[in-house]
């Protein structure tokens, strides 16, 4: 189910409705990662709807662990393609996501990542 939700956050972001991605963090989520610290469903939404020339998304996924019923980890790469100066660019990263089980299906709560 997780990866499937991987793939939705992937199309949104091909589509360019960069700040949908924000809506896949559960209301209480954060995201961590080298100079950056966001916490709270509107904040990521807010945060994602910042990228500007994006090309593609993909995550490549290492691992998933069910921890519980409603909670599971995943840990992987994150590649982000974009365009700088006519150039396409890729930003890399490595993650880890706790996700959760809500009401409105699986959801991030908490996005750590940090440059490869």
């Amino acid at each position: 189910e997780i990866l499937s939700v991987n793939r939705d956050m992937e199309l949104e972001f091909k589509k360019g409705n960069y700040s949908k991605i924000g809506e896949f963090y559960s209301d209480s989520a954060a995201m961590v990662g080298n100079k950056v610290e966001v916490v709270g469903r509107g904040n990521l939404i807010a945060y994602w709807g910042k990228f500007k020339n994006a090309h593609e998304w993909k995550l490549e996924n290492i691992e998933i662990s069910v921890l519980s019923p409603d909670v599971a980890l995943q840990r992987g790469y994150s590649n982000i393609y974009y365009y700088n100066a006519n150039e396409l660019q890729t930003a890399r990263s490595i993650f880890s996501l706790v996700w959760i089980r809500t009401e409105e299906g699986w959801k991030i709560l908490l996005d750590h990542f940090s440059p490869r």
